[in-house]
């Protein structure tokens, strides 16, 4: 055999074999290149989160040493022989103990009633564990506040983060009597043990498929509830109760849940709620069923911002009927900041909050808290000879139909003092009954206002600081000469009136010193329309019209807007007129220096806006200053102002600015003008 006819045969074989392996493949799946791994040990399992906190003596070096307590084995702050200038210091240590990254936060918590001493107690916090080896330490150090303005709060006083690997946090908690405490604290004492108190919850640092947020949205807390019972549970197990959604009370069988009230806090224990934006709804049925969202017979605590509501399938309650969002009945309830206690519908005994001392001493403290009710915000029900029946007002509102504070002593055998509303400034009431149709309501340094006569008598009882409900005001002539501070909500409008006098202005604030917040102001834009005498400083406020100053006058973020040919502002008897971060809304004419007196005029951060909206308005530069007296002297100081449409001045001489015009061409030895650092115009 020939070479050429084996390699014919061999290339023939070659091609029948692979005729046969297609055959073979005819219906199956190609795959190419494979091959396989197997992965062992994947274990699915949760992390951890543990967090300790242990103490020491803050007068020694930070370690791990055996003066080392956990803080849940010994109180702190413990010694009974405060005087003035005594110090107490103690070193914190947060630990993250789990295998999960955490976040805490450390705040004082009270476990009673917080008295006396701990107004004259100020609190230190030092980041960093520094040793505070004696009092000069804390020389130079601001304090965040007394010891009982840092429990009134409930502001968190240390937030941190703490990593796996960072393992711990160190700080330092002094206290310190103040040395101006004088003889009126001897014998005194704080009241009940305070706590330190530490919540921690995960923090966004792990990661997942995706990244490392899916714990942004953690709180801290004991207990979560997401539903009705998840409420009712928590509650009465105690400790802090983060609501992580809205809960509604009045589904299915939860309106008979406890003894016909919705949620009850047993006697002895101590719960926290956190609303964290959230609100719980509940429900009374039109029967003779007491009921209420909140029987507290033990310690409750509802802080952040949101509602506690209840409301009524009838129109009337019949007398038996005690239908409260909170019954507060041998226990203390206190309200922080934010929260809205709401009560609607009915006419007859349906409360915001029932204060009952017939189960014990009964407390109801507010700490900015907001009650409305269609009957009564708040009852006072003392039934009790030894047990009080005792609500104090730290700062809040109670706002509703011609409601306020029932002071309702079950028996004239029982003395007025067990049935007692505290309210700081002295006011307190002791009577049997404080409602008495007039919308006024006094809330520690404030007293509450819904209508003129409301202010009036406010002002008539001496308070010194005023909030005003949504409404318009006239102010009362009994403001005259006195030293106020005036709140509004951005819905208080307060208008100005003609008191008969020549100039047209009001009076009715005369020598008075007044700190204006959040109050819309309206005026008729006639001359020397103002407050006659008013030494004012204005916060965050609306000036709608030509306003006058007749003192030294301060305006922060406010808003000025008028039409047509008038000024936002006559500075006319202002020593100093200042102006910082506000804006002017006008036809072309925005402030007016101009007056028979010297005055400093400063404007910084201020935005000028000419509409340009009225025919026969314009030549104006934002600031005109203006004389037709021979010796008063004009300062202008600006920093930073922006200056939208307006002109250069025509008459007078020619600044080439459309900030600042000299109409009456007053000499450099009368008009000193600096713009944003640097003098233009002046000697």
């Amino acid at each position: 055999m020939t070479k050429r006819n084996s390699t014919k045969k061999a290339l023939l074989m070659s091609t029948l074999s692979l005729l046969l392996c297609f055959s073979m493949l005819i219906g199956t799946t190609f795959a190419w290149f494979t091959d396989s791994v197997t992965s062992a040990g994947n274990i699915i399992k949760s992390g951890d989160l543990e967090v300790l906190m242990h103490w020491a003596d803050g007068t020694k070096a930070f370690d791990d040493s055996a003066d080392w307590k956990d803080a849940s084995k010994e109180a702190i702050f413990k010694n009974s022989l405060w005087e003035p200038g005594y110090v107490d210091v103690k070193h914190i240590k947060i630990t993250n103990n789990g295998s999960l990254a955490l976040k805490y936060q450390l705040f004082i918590e009270p476990t009673g009633e917080v008295q006396d001493l701990a107004d004259v107690i100020d609190v230190y916090v030092i980041k960093g564990g520094e040793t505070i080896a004696d009092r000069v330490s804390l020389a130079g150090k601001e304090p965040v506040g007394t010891l009982s303005e840092v429990i009134d709060s409930f502001e968190t006083l240390v937030y941190g983060d703490i990593t796996v690997a960072e393992k711990s946090d160190v700080f330092t908690i002094a206290l310190k009597m103040r040395e101006s405490a004088g003889n009126d604290y001897e014998n005194k004492q704080i009241g009940s043990e305070f706590a330190v108190k530490v919540l921690a919850t995960q923090l966004a640092y792990e990661g997942d498929s995706f990244d490392e947020k899916y714990d942004e949205e953690a709180v801290y807390a004991d207990h979560y509830a997401t539903t009705a019972a998840d409420l009712v549970e928590a509650t009465r197990k105690g400790g802090t109760v983060a609501l992580m959604n809205d809960i509604d009370l009045t589904a299915g069988n939860n309106a008979r849940a406890v003894a016909n009230h919705l949620v009850v806090i047993p006697k002895g224990i101590s719960t926290t709620i956190l609303l964290n934006g959230n609100n719980i709804l509940g429900v009374s049925a039109n029967d003779s069923v007491n009921q209420s969202v909140f029987q507290v017979k033990g310690d409750l605590t509802v802080l952040g911002t949101g509602k506690v509501e209840i409301t009524h399938t009838g129109a009337d309650m019949g007398w038996n009927n005690l239908s409260a969002v909170f019954s507060v009945e041998g226990g203390t309830l206190t309200l922080g900041k934010n929260v809205s206690v709401v009560h609607n519908g009915g006419t007859s005994m349906a409360y915001g909050v029932d204060v009952n001392s017939t189960l014990g001493a009964t407390t109801l403290n507010v700490n900015g808290a907001t009650i409305y009710s269609t009957y009564t915000g708040v009852r006072l029900f003392s039934n009790h000879k030894t047990q009080a029946a005792t609500v104090n007002f730290n700062e809040g509102f109670i706002e509703g139909e011609n409601r306020d504070i029932w002071n309702q002593i079950a028996s004239a055998s029982i003395p007025a003092e067990n049935g007692v509303v505290n309210i700081a400034e002295g006011y307190n009431y002791t009577t049997e009954a404080t409602s008495n149709g007039g919308a006024k309501y006094f809330f520690g340094d404030y007293l509450v206002a819904t209508d003129d006569e409301g202010f009036d008598d406010a002002l008539k009882a001496g308070a010194t600081t005023l909030i005003l409900s949504s409404g318009n005001y006239v102010i009362p002539d009994s403001a005259q000469g006195k030293t106020l501070t005036i709140v509004g909500n951005g819905d208080t409008v307060v208008a100005t009136q003609d008191d008969g006098s020549y100039e047209g202005c009001d009076y009715s604030l005369d020598g008075a010193t007044v700190t204006f917040e959040n109050i819309v102001i309206n005026t008729d834009s006639t001359t020397y329309t103002g407050y006659a005498r008013l030494k004012a400083t204005y916060n965050n406020c609306v000036i709608n019209g030509t306003y006058t100053l007749y003192d030294d006058s301060v305006f922060n973020n406010c808003t000025f807007n008028v039409t047509g040919d008038v000024y936002n502002i006559w500075t006319w008897g202002a020593p100093k007129a200042t102006f910082n971060g506000c804006t002017f809304n006008n036809s072309g004419k925005a402030i007016l220096l101009y007056g028979g007196s010297d005055t400093v005029l400063t404007v910084t951060d201020c935005v000028f806006n000419d509409k340009n909206d009225v025919a026969g308005v314009d030549n104006k530069a934002a600031i005109e200053v203006g004389s037709d007296w021979a010796t008063d002297k004009k300062t202008i100081v600006a920093t930073n102002c922006t200056v939208n449409g307006f002109d250069v001045t025509n008459k007078g001489l020619d600044t080439g600015s459309t900030l600042w015009g000299n109409k009456n061409s007053l000499s450099a030895d009368r008009l000193n003008v600096t713009i944003n650092g640097t003098k233009v115009y002046g000697n």
